[in-house]
């Protein structure tokens, strides 16, 4: 039953009132919304642009869903817009959700859930449920283009890939014979060999092929063909269903394709050509999914509501909005503003940094400048990743070069130890790679959990630095063999290498260890690095990873100790290769550092 001011509020003068007010109070509604999530849009452009292979679909997602809701527009001219103040639990959910997520744990997908969560609750209190009930899938189509978390996206991709790999093998050994050719599958590496006996190319499944990685933008093909092609429930389920299943089998066949195109040119099967099939390939899968919604229309035939679908020529009009809607809209309109307000006013006067500055060490060495040989150790050979390798890597900073033991126990075993280090700046706060995912992708299997197990660093030539302020120190620094003075991270005693030993398919044991040097800090968690890289008091933010495998040591232990001997030589002129933490604390480095000048008491 109306209240007394909408009964009061009827006839053209309502009409007039909601034709006035109801689109200006629409557009500030939705200029506050973009406000208040406005890092967010950021970030997830971001991520869309650098990683375009992956979700650059999260760029077409709003326009299907604006689609979808045309489709509805003559049920929203038809229907009566009210306020549902219960609503507004939502929309402070999810205004508290994000602040949460943005400043206290930072994490973009659960930000994004957030973000939908408000866009229901602000349609609901400002509109009712009415009208909610025909944005609804509109609205929870926008999902799909959050980007998920990285290692989300490992567990959901990597047994597909597994998957893929082995149907990418059945199928090339069917068009062996064709071709002349053989294929050998080893984990999630092809290996295709000419009748010659020759290698002509590999193909990694788990890095360099990894199309799996498109399984959201399968996902959101479907449920577009789903909304759009089907008007019942389960029919809806089936197609959307079907997303994984299709995007394996179509990796299949790009990975097929592009070990027959190393056949004309191995230079086919690396680069863009990996993205440029990918996507190629979405064309078909659309026609997969469009042909199983005809043969269930065939094999069940719908029934169609008449209503369904907006005549062609229906204008669009807004719902009849009643003053009820209005204040609503006014309401969540200065809800969302004050919220935007108070987001993007504090977060600078409490000396927060949402977005982190990249920074370059002063002496502007890459790793790769790292010396050849130590006392205990001398270099056996450096490797360089293909170009489609390094994309997923996320960085051209970085060495893996294999060192063998100058004088081992027994002449005839030498130990061999591969150094892996990366360097990372300018990026968003994503989870790094590490091998208890990504080597596990690659068709090795976990033989133990993960120890942590602490590194016995030759501290000999460690001494106490003088001209570190008392609030950031004690800090040790380390003369290297060229004689320059090294300040080493905090608390450098206490490193700790994380260890796993893996199985490979021919039985073999691989141990790997890894830990992370961060804005002046170490941990060796991957997820410690956000704890120290992205502080919200700091202006920049970098990492290093530092990985080293073994298949010659016998047990996690004795590759703590050789990594131990190895990493104590090498660590001043790693260091050389990253900021001085304590330069940029106090302002003195880079030249632009917004901290010069300022109190260190104040920081």
């Amino acid at each position: 039953m109306p209240t007394q001011t909408e009964a009061t509020n009827t006839g053209p003068d309502r009409k007039a009132a909601g034709g006035k007010l109801g689109p200006v109070l629409g557009v500030a509604a939705l200029l506050a919304f973009v406000a208040l999530y406005w890092e967010w849009f950021f970030r997830q452009a971001t991520f869309s642009i650098k990683h375009v292979e992956d979700w650059g679909h999260a760029f077409v997602i709003p326009l299907i869903s604006m689609y979808l809701l045309w489709r509805q527009r003559h049920k929203l001219a038809a229907a009566e817009a009210r306020a549902f103040w219960p609503g507004l639990s939502l929309v402070l959910l999810g205004i508290a959700c994000y602040v949460f997520f943005l400043l206290a744990v930072p994490n973009h997908m659960l930000q994004g859930v957030a973000m939908i969560t408000t866009l229901f609750g602000v349609l609901l209190a400002a509109m009712g449920p009415d009208i909610l009930r025909i944005a609804a899938v509109p609205i929870l189509f926008l999902a799909l283009g959050i980007t998920i978390s990285e290692a989300i996206m490992i567990q959901l991709t990597f047994p597909l890939q597994l998957l893929a790999s082995k149907g990418a093998w059945i199928l090339l050994n069917l068009l062996g014979p064709i071709f002349r050719y053989t294929v050998d599958l080893d984990g999630n590496m092809l290996s295709m060999i000419a009748s010659s006996g020759e290698e002509i190319t590999e193909l990694n499944i788990a890095e360099a092929c990894s199309g799996m990685r498109m399984l959201i933008a399968f996902f959101a093909l479907s449920a577009a063909v789903a909304v759009l092609g089907s008007g019942e429930w389960w029919r809806r389920v089936a197609v959307f269903m079907l997303a994984a299943p299709v995007a394996l089998f179509m990796n299949i066949v790009r990975v097929a394709v592009l070990g027959l195109l190393s056949l004309i040119d191995t230079k086919l099967a690396s680069g863009d050509a990996h993205m440029i099939i990918g996507t190629i390939l979405l064309l078909p899968s659309l026609g997969l999914f469009m042909g199983v919604v005809w043969a269930l229309n065939k094999a069940v035939p719908e029934r169609v509501e008449p209503d369904a679908v907006a005549p062609a020529g229906t204008p669009l009009r807004m719902p009849t909005l009643r003053a009820s809607a209005i204040t609503g809209l006014a309401a969540m309109t200065l809800t969302i503003g004050i919220a935007a307000g108070g987001v993007h006013t504090l977060v600078p006067l409490m000396g927060m940094h949402l977005r982190k500055m990249p920074i370059e060490p002063e002496t502007g060495l890459a790793l790769t400048s790292i010396p050849d040989e130590t006392p205990n150790w001398v270099k056996v050979r450096d490797r360089r990743e293909p170009a489609e390798v390094e994309e997923q890597l996320g960085t051209s900073n970085y060495i893996t070069r294999l060192f063998r033991q100058r004088n081992p126990a027994d002449p005839s075993k030498p130990k061999y130890i591969e150094l892996h280090a990366a360097y990372y700046t300018g990026m968003i706060d994503t989870v790094p790679h590490v091998p208890e995912r990504c080597f596990v992708g690659g068709g090795l299997q976990l033989g133990t959990s993960p120890r942590s197990i602490p590194l016995n660093l030759d501290q000999s030539r460690w001494t106490r630095d003088p001209d570190v302020p008392e609030s950031l120190g004690p800090i040790f620094r380390v003369r290297t063999p060229s004689g320059q003075r090294v300040r080493l991270p905090r608390l450098a005693e206490d490193i700790r290498l994380r260890v796993t030993e893996y199985l490979a398919p021919d039985d073999a044991t691989f141990y790997a260890g890894y830990f992370f040097v961060a804005n002046g800090g170490h941990t060796d968690s991957a997820n410690g690095v956000r704890l120290l890289a992205f502080q919200l008091k700091d202006d920049y933010a970098y990492y290093l990873k530092i990985q080293f495998n073994s298949s010659s040591v016998d047990s996690a232990d004795e590759l703590a100790e050789l990594s131990s001997q190895l990493l104590g030589e090498l660590f001043g002129d790693i260091l050389l290769c990253v900021p001085d933490w304590i330069d940029v604390q106090t302002g003195a480095y880079p030249p632009d550092n917004p901290r010069r000048g300022e109190p260190l008491v104040q920081r």
